[in-house]
């Protein structure tokens, strides 16, 4: 009897697989989106390090 009570108030399987899944998609697709953008982005689009700080920008200035 004690382990039917147990039972009746844990959380059904379906909410916790629909909870995992609320984290196990969205990061996969980010990860997915991560991966396609490191290997197919053309060498003028990626990231730099420098692009983003400003000595970055001042280099980027003084090549122009």
């Amino acid at each position: 009897m004690m382990i039917m009570k147990l039972f009746d108030r844990m959380t059904d399987m379906s909410v916790l697989v629909c909870t995992a899944l609320t984290v196990i998609i969205p990061w996969g697709i980010h990860r997915i989106n991560w991966l396609l953008h490191q290997y197919g982005d053309p060498p003028w689009k990626q990231h730099d390090s420098y692009s983003h700080s400003s000595e970055g920008q001042e280099q980027m200035r003084a090549q122009k």
